[in-house]
Order: C-alpha cells, then sequence, then structure tokens
C-alpha cells in the first residue's frame, strides 16, 4: 500500500471532529517478525594487542577489532501469526545492549566495564550503517526474509572496539566476558519482546612493557601433607584445624621498565572463591592467604593488598593454611586449589 501527500487549494471552513477513545489495554497479539539464531553466543576476539608505556596510564584509548564467528552459522525468521513475510526485500533493525551499564559517555561513545583495568566502547552495524552501542531499532540494511524460512550468514560481522585504560596495570590481562545483547528483526522491536537475544562474547588480551617477576616466574607450592579429615568437622566455616600449621613462603619481586621507589602492590586471583576463602576442588576445604602481619587477603579484590615500594627486588612475605568451607567433615582423598600472585601499580 503506498501513499500520496498532494497540495490541494480548498475553501477555508472550520470542520467540526469528534474523537472517542476506548482504551482496553493492549492486545495480547502482535503483528512482527525477528531472526533467531541458531548460536546463542557469538563469540568476538581481538586476539592480542601490545601497548607502550606511554598508553598506559590512565584514560589513554587504543583501538581494536574483534573478528566474530558468525560466518557460516544459520538463522531462522520467525514470524508472529497475523505477519506474512513472501520473500522481499526489507529492511533489519537491530538492538544492541550492553551487559553492564554504561560506566562513561565521551566523544559520543559509551563505555561499559571490561575488568579493573578496561572498560570498552562496542560500535556494530553492515557497510556503512555503524552504531555504538546501546542502539534501538537501528537501521543495518536489507535482506529477502521469508517466515520459517533459515538462511546462512555469510561472513563475519565485525565489532570496532574502543578500549579505555581505567587503571595501570604490569604485565598482561586476559579477558572473555559477556560484554552486550543483539535483537534483530522489524522496526518494531518484536526480536527484543520475543527474547530472541544473541550474546557477544568479548576476548582478548592486552600487554603492557611494565612488568615484574615473582620468585624468577617459579610456580609457588605448598604441600600441607596428611590432614585428618575429622579434624575439619565442627570448627566453623573458614576456620583452620588445630593440628595444622600455618605456612610461610618469602617472596622476591624483580619488576622492569617500573621506576625504583614506585608503589605497587600485592593481590591474590582465584578460580574459585568464597569471600576471603580460596575454594579448593574439595567442596569443603579452603584455603587462606596473608601477610606476615595475618591480614588475610580477599582473593578476586582488588582493594585487598599487600603495598610495597619497588626495590627491584623487593621481598615480601605471605601465609597461607587450609579452612573448613563448610564445617561439615570433607571426602577423605588429596585436595588442591590454584591462585594467583599479582603486582598491580598502587
Amino acid at each position: 500500500m503506498s501513499y500520496c501527500l498532494k497540495n490541494v487549494t480548498r475553501p477555508h471552513r472550520a470542520i467540526p471532529f469528534l474523537i472517542v477513545l476506548n482504551l482496553f489495554g493492549l492486545s495480547h497479539t502482535h503483528a512482527g517478525w525477528w531472526r533467531e539464531e541458531a548460536a546463542a553466543n557469538l563469540e568476538a576476539s581481538f586476539g592480542s594487542i601490545t601497548l607502550n608505556s606511554s598508553q598506559n596510564v590512565a584514560g589513554a584509548n587504543f583501538p581494536a577489532t574483534a573478528k566474530t564467528n558468525i560466518n557460516g552459522k544459520n538463522y531462522t525468521v520467525r514470524c508472529d501469526p497475523d505477519t506474512s513475510l513472501s520473500g522481499a526485500l526489507i529492511p533489519i533493525y537491530t538492538t544492541g545492549e550492553y551487559v553492564k551499564p554504561v560506566i562513561l559517555t565521551e566523544d559520543k561513545k559509551n563505555y561499559t566495564e571490561v575488568n579493573d583495568y578496561l572498560m570498552a566502547a562496542l560500535q556494530y552495524g553492515y557497510s556503512n550503517n555503524l552504531y555504538w552501542l546501546p542502539m534501538q531499532n537501528a537501521h543495518l540494511g536489507y535482506s529477502y526474509e521469508n517466515c520459517n524460512h533459515t538462511s546462512v550468514h555469510g561472513g563475519d560481522t565485525p565489532f570496532n572496539i574502543t578500549m579505555k585504560i581505567r587503571k595501570p596495570f604490569v604485565g598482561a590481562t586476559s579477558f572473555r566476558l559477556a560484554i552486550a545483547k543483539i535483537y534483530s528483526g522489524d522496526y518494531a522491536g518484536t526480536a527484543k519482546l520475543r527474547g530472541a537475544a544473541q550474546t557477544v562474547y568479548l576476548s582478548g588480551t592486552v600487554i603492557v612493557p611494565q612488568s615484574c617477576k615473582i620468585n624468577a616466574g617459579q610456580k609457588l607450592d605448598i604441600n600441607f601433607g596428611d590432614i585428618s579429615a575429622n579434624s575439619f568437622g565442627s570448627i566453623g566455616i573458614g576456620n583452620k584445624p588445630a593440628n595444622v600449621n600455618v605456612q610461610t613462603r618469602d617472596l622476591s619481586i624483580a619488576c622492569t621498565n617500573i621506576a625504583a621507589q614506585a608503589l605497587l602492590t600485592l593481590r591474590v586471583q582465584s578460580e574459585q572463591s568464597n569471600g576471603d576463602i580460596i575454594q579448593s576442588n574439595n567442596p569443603d576445604i579452603g584455603f587462606k592467604i596473608a601477610d606476615q602481619n595475618n591480614r588475610v587477603l580477599t582473593p578476586n579484590n582488588a582493594n585487598s593488598f599487600i603495598p610495597f615500594v619497588n626495590q627491584n627486588p623487593t621481598n615480601l612475605t605471605i601465609k597461607a593454611w587450609p579452612v573448613s568451607s563448610t564445617n561439615k567433615v570433607p571426602a577423605l582423598g588429596q585436595f588442591r586449589a590454584r591462585g594467583y600472585l599479582r603486582v598491580d601499580f598502587n
């Protein structure tokens, strides 16, 4: 159906009119269409990027392009009962939302958190139709669509990214996180209404020239030997068995491209943690790490650290001991946990 507007000369006169509104609420039916992606997750990786010292400062930007894995993946056009698509060329609209809130808007770019050190602004689109997220029903292009027809994506659609340093870091930082959700379909936003989201996982590694080695890069093993399983029962969550000794380890930290007397910190990261407990592969047992004054470090918490001044090398002491994670008697067998000691700028 088409409409044409024309200028028509008419005698000027008042025209009475009456508008009657009947408000019964929104209809439960909705005529629309959307794309349902066969792959619920879209991987977008920019690989590895190496910065120089002048770029590793708070507020500095650097570009990246994340390649996706959408090429060759299927999608199916779904339609509401009152919608009919006959394979005609029609416009495609996309909504893109960050998973986490926008924490900074600068130069018309919206940044969301990546990790303690980085934030990112994502641009998505097709050909010359590129938009910075978040975007609402943005026009990407045109396609021949038909209800319940399955097609294959040809080629990968890249994400243009502006990364920003939140906090200078030491060595490298790697990440993979769900950063955005993408919905594609009609202008009315039916894709989002029907929950047809494709989650974008952004990954990459950023390397800086400032680096530190702890104990010359050697793995630090702490072995507590044989411990009675019964000694973990009824001692309280987070408490050490009475018959187990605290172990002490000395660390030597040597840094490169970091000024002498620079203020640095040492903190703990772990793959699994609960509060200040590093969880082992036995669900009833964990470990705690502390400084030489028995101040416990909370894993994966940037505000829980041992401060030190770069002496190159700097000598520090840490302590470790096993604790109960559940106040239950654990199953017999070996248990172990893996953690990481990370140097940061203060």
